[in-house]
């Protein structure tokens, strides 16, 4: 599987945003069966001059992410966009839903947590983290009412996003209790 993810999948990209390629390899089951599999690197990762990152994961990484609940890797899973797409990896989209789960919620709220406090770190100078939050938390939304992630956001929801990123729209101070 590979496709651009990010702000591109999500619809929520600017015109100097960088694209996010992502992908998921399988290691050639001869190097699994003569343990020569610690060779093999879990996660490509490489960052390009102008933006671009690129993330690869092993096929048995990504597997370990997917059970842990990792919302980057269940957003993967439900993406339907441009992408390339393997007969396994269309086998494991057609039970994608089966992988949504209290865990995958709290994974989502770990990472609203963490965008909380970069953003109060950066002491609120940035936007971009503050939409993050608010896009997860509409994730954990949908989940929560027995909804899949939606992956590409639009209408009402996305020119909100757009105007919070833009820092058009106060929402408040993240993290006040």
């Amino acid at each position: 599987m590979a496709y651009i993810g990010g702000s591109v999948a999500f619809g929520l990209n600017k015109d100097l945003s960088d694209k996010d390629y992502v992908g998921v390899y399988a290691a050639r089951p001869l190097a699994l069966h003569l343990d020569l599999y610690s060779s093999v690197p879990e996660t490509l990762t490489a960052s390009v001059d102008g933006g671009d990152d690129y993330v690869l994961h092993e096929a048995l990484k990504f597997g370990r992410l997917l059970l842990k609940g990792n919302p980057g890797i269940i957003e993967a899973l439900f993406y339907d966009g441009d992408g390339y797409r393997s007969e396994a990896w269309e086998a494991l989209q057609r039970h994608r839903e089966a992988f949504l789960s209290q865990k995958v919620v709290h994974h989502y709220l770990g990472f609203v947590n963490s965008q909380i406090k970069q953003f109060n770190a950066n002491k609120g100078k940035s936007t971009k983290k503050l939409y993050h939050v608010i896009r997860l938390l509409g994730e954990v939304e949908r989940i929560c009412a027995g909804s899949a992630p939606a992956i590409r956001i639009t209408g009402l929801e996305r020119d909100r996003l757009m105007s919070i990123r833009a820092g058009n729209e106060a929402v408040g101070s993240p993290g006040a209790r």
